[in-house]
């Protein structure tokens, strides 16, 4: 195998992607007394673009996660420290879908004591889209390939 060769294989190997991620896609949560929408990315394990919606006890808005998994999450509504725990059937992926939930809500803000309840929901994403290769990954494929039909062609 001559040198150009070499080079031409190992240029079309560094151009071809080593791993697709999953674009992060966005869920609605819709639960009795419940309603919001986040974005989870199951690549990193990280929820972002959170707004949950909260109205047993008083109207108020979580925006931010305090603990999270792929399992569930961790929040508390902003200006009165009333806490929600939504626990998924399933881990979420990246694959979308329905899934159903647990959502336990822990009145701290206008109860003389904490007083928990229990909600079940669901969580519905749109159909994920699949991450298409990379043109260059793509284009270095095609090199090889021409590289290759050459050499077999001169033998």
């Amino acid at each position: 195998m001559s040198i150009n060769m070499k080079k031409l294989l190992i240029t079309a190997a560094l151009l071809v992607p080593l791993h697709a991620q999953a674009i992060p896609i966005m869920w609605t949560l819709a639960a009795p007394d419940y309603n919001g929408v986040f974005t989870y990315d199951a690549d990193t394990d990280t929820y972002s673009s959170i707004f949950l919606t909260e109205s047993h006890f008083d109207t108020a808005s979580a925006t931010s996660v305090s603990s999270a998994s792929a399992s569930g999450f961790t929040t508390f509504t902003s200006g009165f420290g009333d806490q929600t725990d939504v626990t998924f059937d399933v881990p979420l992926t990246n694959a979308g879908g329905i899934i159903g939930i647990n959502v336990l809500g822990t009145c701290f803000s206008i109860c003389a004591t904490p007083n928990p309840y229990e909600r079940r929901g669901t969580v519905i994403s749109e159909n994920a889209s699949v991450p298409e290769p990379g043109i260059l990954g793509l284009l270095g494929l095609g090199l090889a390939g021409l590289g290759i039909g050459r050499i077999r062609s001169r033998r």
